[in-house]
C-alpha cells in the first residue's frame, strides 16, 4: 500500500517537475501565438488555485507574458510594477535546479524575450519613461547573463555586402555607417561618442551633405515615402508603436533583397539586423522613406 501511495504521488508531482502538464502545454501554445494577455490572465488563475501550486509553468508564463505586454505603453504606464515582479519570479526559478532545468528547456522563448526586451528599451528611450532604462537594463542583464543563446544567434555576416549596381553615394553611405558598428547607444546622442536612433540617421545623412530633422517622427514627416519593393541602401525605415513613430534605422540592403538595417540599439549600440528575422521590429514596421535622389 505504501509503495502504491509513493507511485501515485510521483505521478502527480512528476508533471510539475518536468513541465509536461497539459496546462503548461496550453500556455506554451497560446504564448507562441502571441496571446500574451490571455496567457497572463490564465497563468494568474492557475497560480491562485492550490491544485496547481506545484506547477512551474504558470509562474513562468505569467512572468514572461507580463514582460511581453510592456510593449503596450498604455499598459506599461499602469502596470510598471510587473517588471520587478516578473524578473523576481524568473530569478527565483533560476535559483532552483528543477525549475532552472525548466528554463533551459524553454531557452528558445527566453532568447526571443531577451531580444524583445532590449528592443523595447530602445523604444522606451524615446518616451517620458526613459529615466527607468538603466534600472531595467540591470534587472534584465542579471537574469539573462548566464544563459547560453549561441545556438539561436544569427551568424549571417552583414558587414560584407555585395553592392554592385548601387549608386556610389549610397555605397559610400553604407560603408561609412559600418565604421560605427558597436558605438554605444546614448539617449539624445548625435556623435560618435554615442547615438540614439534618429541622431544616428541624421549624422549619416549629414555626411553626404543632406540636412534632415532631428527626431524620428519629423524625419518620417519630411522624407519622400517609398514602397518596400523599392527600398535600397541609404533609405530610412520607420517603426511605430502606440500610434507614434518610435524608431528609425537606415537600409543597407539592395533593392529586391530582404531589408537589412543599421540602427542604434539600446542593448548593442550601432548594429545590423534583418528586419524580417526580428519578431519585434517586423511587427512594428510602419514605412520607408528617403532623402536621397
Amino acid at each position: 500500500m505504501k509503495v502504491l501511495t509513493i507511485i501515485c504521488m510521483f505521478i502527480f508531482v512528476a508533471p510539475s517537475i518536468f513541465g509536461q502538464h497539459p496546462i503548461g502545454d496550453k500556455l506554451e501554445q497560446l504564448y507562441s501565438q502571441g496571446h500574451y494577455g490571455i496567457v497572463y490572465r490564465k497563468s494568474k488563475r492557475f497560480m491562485l488555485n492550490s491544485k496547481y501550486e506545484n506547477l512551474i509553468a504558470p509562474k513562468y508564463y505569467r512572468a514572461i507574458s507580463g514582460l511581453q505586454r510592456l510593449n503596450n505603453l498604455y499598459w506599461y504606464s499602469r502596470n510598471s510594477d510587473v517588471i520587478k515582479y516578473s524578473m523576481n519570479e524568473l530569478i527565483k526559478l533560476k535559483k532552483n535546479q528543477v525549475s532552472y532545468d525548466f528554463l533551459l528547456a524553454h531557452s528558445y522563448e527566453l532568447f526571443e524575450l531577451k531580444n524583445d526586451l532590449n528592443n523595447w528599451l530602445t523604444e522606451l528611450s524615446q518616451t517620458k519613461y526613459k529615466q527607468n532604462i538603466h534600472e531595467y537594463s540591470n534587472l534584465f542583464r542579471d537574469f539573462f547573463e548566464k544563459f547560453d543563446f549561441q545556438s539561436y544567434e544569427n551568424h549571417d555576416s552583414y558587414v560584407k555586402s555585395d553592392l554592385n549596381g548601387v549608386s556610389q553615394i549610397r555605397q559610400d553611405l553604407v560603408q561609412f555607417s559600418k565604421n560605427y558598428l558597436g558605438i554605444p547607444y546614448q539617449w539624445g546622442g548625435t556623435s560618435p561618442e554615442g547615438f540614439d536612433c534618429s541622431g544616428f540617421t541624421q549624422f549619416l545623412m549629414k555626411h553626404k551633405g543632406v540636412q534632415i530633422p532631428r527626431t524620428a517622427g519629423d524625419q518620417y514627416i519630411k522624407c519622400s515615402k517609398i514602397d518596400s519593393l523599392n527600398a535600397q541602401c541609404g533609405d530610412l525605415i520607420f517603426f511605430k508603436n502606440e500610434n507614434k513613430i518610435s524608431h528609425v534605422g537606415m537600409v543597407i540592403s539592395k533593392k529586391g533583397e530582404s531589408i537589412k538595417m543599421i540602427h542604434a540599439s539600446s542593448s548593442k549600440g550601432i548594429s545590423i539586423i534583418e528586419v524580417a528575422k526580428s519578431s519585434y521590429w517586423k511587427k512594428r514596421y510602419y514605412a520607408l522613406g528617403t532623402f536621397l535622389e
